[in-house]
């Protein structure tokens, strides 16, 4: 059974407040990508009542009221929800973006989703939430997902450098799908491309040196 401190939100963000300043040089502060992940939204329904919180629910507090009643539903950010359910504050939703319809598409055509549009985050995001529900069965369709996108990112990065407009084609035979897909990629994606990029430019530059000094 928990004290009255440790029931109580408020004392708990004033905690994580002075660790910040305790840690304000941590390496993950300074991650944009980190941080953006971790604020990314999502649902929540309070267990405990609590007072001094009104700001965790813009509606209530626009309204002037100070004090969340157990079963409020709220928009928490990511890291404050995975503390806030580990110490049985909250009960965690999957966000829409997560939806059992959004694993469905993702199983039927990962490639033709627009997960930027989505979100960003979509893969980290739906990682952090599988583990805490220890959900195996939504976890191999992020990774199942995960890998079709990375073999079309894969196609395009040697195609794109080595392959005739002709070639190109094999992108499901309509030369206007890379373009689509690219637009497509979250932000983890979107690093790989740039990686691979990077290393396909070095060699390219690699092998032409090589020649040139035969």
């Amino acid at each position: 059974m928990m004290n009255e401190e440790d029931d109580n939100i408020y004392n708990l963000l004033t905690e994580y407040r002075e660790r910040l300043k305790d840690n304000f040089l941590s390496i993950y502060l300074w991650n944009v990508d980190f941080i953006l992940m971790n604020e990314v939204s999502i649902p929540c329904r309070l267990l405990i009542t609590q007072k001094e919180c009104g700001f965790l629910s813009g509606e209530l507090y626009s309204q002037g009221v100070n004090e969340v009643n157990s079963g409020e539903i709220l928009s928490l950010p990511l890291w404050l929800a995975k503390d806030l359910y580990s110490r049985g504050f909250i009960d965690i939703n999957y966000p829409d973006f997560l939806s059992p319809k959004m694993m469905n598409a993702l199983k039927t055509d990962p490639c033709s989703i627009d997960l930027a549009q989505i979100s960003p985050y979509f893969f980290e995001v739906g990682i952090e939430l599988s583990k805490i529900f220890k959900d195996e069965v939504f976890l191999k369709a992020l990774f199942e997902a995960f890998k079709t996108r990375l073999e079309q990112l894969y196609l395009f990065t040697q195609c794109s450098n080595h392959c005739s407009i002709n070639q190109v084609t094999l992108f499901r035979g309509n030369t206007d799908y890379m373009g689509i897909f690219l637009n497509t990629l979250t932000s983890c994606e979107k690093g790989i491309l740039e990686e691979c990029s990077f290393y396909q430019e070095d060699m390219d530059c690699r092998f032409y040196c090589v020649r040139k000094a035969m």
